[in-house]
């Protein structure tokens, strides 16, 4: 093989993908999260800790923050390089350290008194940005687990702590999508160049190059330096293998990765050889599948145009026939027949077979789908069934029978009526299966009977189980027309229609009382009256525990049923105790009367006023009574007040009971 310099042939950006992707933004005082493959980057801002440290938290759900990091600035050049190394190790991103110039001039970046905040060449870089202090991999996180993070550092201006949350993140991240097409190889005297065309980056900032002996063995990454630059205005992905061999034939592919180190799907392969294509005879004929039933498998048969310059058979398997189809086996260049011992009955799937010569592959043969016949009988039922029951929801439980067994179907069905299927096909392989199931409403008590079958992996359904049987009621109906009428003594007389006479499925009545005090406040949330129903014959009761004047009572009943079940509540009935205080007085006014305050109001009518109270405050302070004056007093002169001071009133009235009204609201004067 002949290898030639491309020096003097292109012109490259010797940055990485991530350089050319970076936009300078200014400082930004948030946390990110970003799921990586093995574990989340955490970004905690721009700002380069050098006078400061950022302490990073995490939690999960509802559990307690737990501190996992402190992240400082690097004391040395040999730090920020130890800390790169460690960064791509425990992320997966493979190790490569910088080199001596590039270290360098980072550091010199880092260190100048001029930066204080990450350089913008490395923005997404995210293993640099940990070696610097900017961010942190945290390869403890648990796959599958949804966390938050939160960063804390003091302001080095302000002296002031400093606390920002992140975004949730899961790992690992998703796949994305790019568009990396092959241009060319080409032998040069370092080894073999080869370009991609990226026509459609979508999240890639770097990539990871693999390579494999064509046809010959699977692909292995190599560790070349991917470089990237623009020629017509496209993106153009280049590198040299400088550990290929003369005549020796490659092939290469490209991973493209995002910035937290996701995979996405591999590019198109290129050819590192030149040799005719398709010079093997295009695939196969008579491609045929055929159910093998004594060996439980499908058998593959073809034959050959021609077997010469084939080196072996690879044979292809999918589940759709226009979907992905994966190698199962490659055999030698004289079979003709393989079979396909890894299928499920009455299933079906799709081959192809693709012949290899020494350098190249013949086209796909046609795809033909194949499937195995059931096979295996299904003869018993589940066992062990138990039914559990409670008001019209009904539990089943049962074990698998078989090894064999992949779904079971419940079947419900009233006396001598038609059996029918409830609920889905159930499709699981555990050892114990459960299923819930309500009973629907009938209008007198039925008698329902449940059955099960089962299904093996050749489709084949069992007998049905024994039967169990589950009982369902009408509805209790909601009591009515509750009444409360007032006896003496204030005591609550509830009356109600008698429901047995409606329903027979009527057993008792529960009812329930709540307690409201004269200013609306609930003083007795609801609850019954007794802890055991009254009889169902009874429709009639006598409250002997309303006492407190001023509080209303309000009821409501429930029918109940067999199994303490219990009817929706009725609509609420109530009476109010009267309260025997006193009417507030009103019409308050006030005056300034040069150094007095002069006070007006109106007397209650109606009630027998043995005194008028008259309270005063000062801003800021409680009201206290000044003076008691004679039921006929409505006004009052209150003298010992001073100027420039703000006086607030109130009046309470009392009865010749002893009884006091409520404080009439305090009204204010500046005198």
């Amino acid at each position: 093989m002949q290898f030639t310099t491309m020096a003097n042939k292109i012109t490259v950006f010797t940055c990485l993908l991530t350089f050319w992707m970076i936009q300078a933004n200014a400082q930004k005082n948030t946390i990110t999260a970003l799921a990586g493959h093995k574990g989340i980057w955490v970004v905690c801002g721009d700002a380069l800790p050098k006078n400061f440290s950022y302490t990073l938290f995490r939690k999960k759900a509802n559990a307690d923050w737990v501190k996992i990091a402190s992240i400082n600035f690097p004391a040395s050049k040999d730090a920020l390089q130890a800390g790169y190394l460690n960064a791509l190790r425990v992320s997966g991103n493979g190790i490569t350290s910088l080199s001596d110039e590039r270290l360098n001039a980072l550091w010199d970046r880092l260190t100048s008194p001029v930066s204080a905040n990450s350089p913008v060449e490395i923005g997404e870089d995210y293993a640099l940005r940990q070696a610097s202090g900017t961010a942190w991999y945290d390869a403890g996180a648990d796959s599958a687990v949804n966390y938050t993070y939160k960063v804390q550092f003091i302001d080095p201006k302000k002296k002031e702590p400093i606390e920002f949350l992140s975004n949730n993140a899961i790992w690992p991240g998703r796949k994305f999508q790019a568009d990396i097409k092959p241009l060319l190889v080409k032998p040069t005297r370092a080894g073999l160049y080869a370009e991609f065309e990226i026509a459609d980056k979508g999240h890639m900032t770097t990539c990871k190059i693999y390579r494999r002996y064509y046809l010959r063995s699977d692909y292995e990454e190599i560790n070349v330096r991917p470089i990237f630059t623009t020629r017509n205005g496209k993106l153009i992905l280049l590198f040299n293998d400088e550990t290929a061999v003369e005549k020796v034939p490659y092939a290469y592919m490209v991973l493209p990765l995002d910035a937290a180190g996701n995979p996405g799907d591999f590019s198109p392969e290129i050819k590192a050889f030149d040799v005719p294509q398709k010079s093997i005879a295009p695939s196969v004929v008579n491609f045929r599948a055929k159910s093998a039933e004594a060996e439980k498998a499908v058998r593959l048969s073809w034959k050959f145009v021609s077997n010469k310059n084939i080196v072996s058979v690879n044979v292809y398997k999918g589940l759709r026939y226009d979907g992905k189809y994966m190698k199962i086996a490659t055999l030698g260049p004289n079979d003709t027949t393989y079979f396909d011992h890894n299928v499920k009955p009455i299933e079906t799937y799709y081959y192809t077979v693709v012949l290899n010569g020494t350098y190249e592959q013949s086209p796909a043969s046609p795809r033909i789908p194949g499937i195995l016949k059931a096979i295996n009988k299904n003869l018993f039922p589940p066992q062990d069934i138990r039914l559990f029951q409670k008001d019209n929801m009904v539990r089943l439980f049962w074990k698998k029978n078989e090894t064999d067994t992949r779904a079971y179907y419940v079947y419900r069905g009233t006396g001598k009526a038609k059996i029918q299927q409830v609920g889905p096909v159930i499709i699981t392989d555990s050892s114990v299966v459960a299923f819930t199931d309500t009973l629907p409403q009938v209008s007198t008590p039925t008698i329902f009977t449940y059955f099960i079958a089962d299904e093996n992996t050749s489709y084949a359904i069992s007998p049905l189980s024994a039967g169990l049987v589950a009982y369902a009621q009408p509805p209790l109906p909601i009591p009515y027309e509750l009444n409360v009428r007032r006896t003496a003594g204030n005591k609550a007389l509830l009356l109600w229609p008698n429901l047995q006479r409606e329903s027979s499925t009527v057993t008792g009545y529960m009812l329930y009382r709540r307690i409201v005090d004269n200013k609306g406040k609930e003083v007795e949330a609801i609850k019954p009256l007794w802890l055991k129903p009254l009889a169902a014959a009874i429709n009639q009761y006598t409250d002997t525990t309303t006492a407190i004047a001023g509080n209303t009572y309000y009821y409501s009943l429930r029918s109940t049923g067999d199994n303490g079940s219990q009817s929706p509540a009725s609509l609420e009935a109530g009476f109010k105790i009267d309260d025997d205080r006193p009417n507030p007085a009103s019409n308050v006014r006030i005056f300034a009367a040069g150094n007095a305050i002069e006070l007006r109001w109106d007397n209650p009518m109606g009630d027998k006023v043995k005194t008028i109270k008259i309270l005063r405050a000062l801003q800021g302070k409680k009201p206290q009574e000044i003076v008691q004056l004679n039921p006929g007093s409505e006004k009052y002169t209150d003298k010992d007040v001073v100027a420039g001071g703000i006086y607030y009133y109130s009046f309470i009235v009392q009865n010749d009971k002893g009884k006091l009204s409520s404080a009439t609201p305090l009204l204010g004067i500046h005198l």
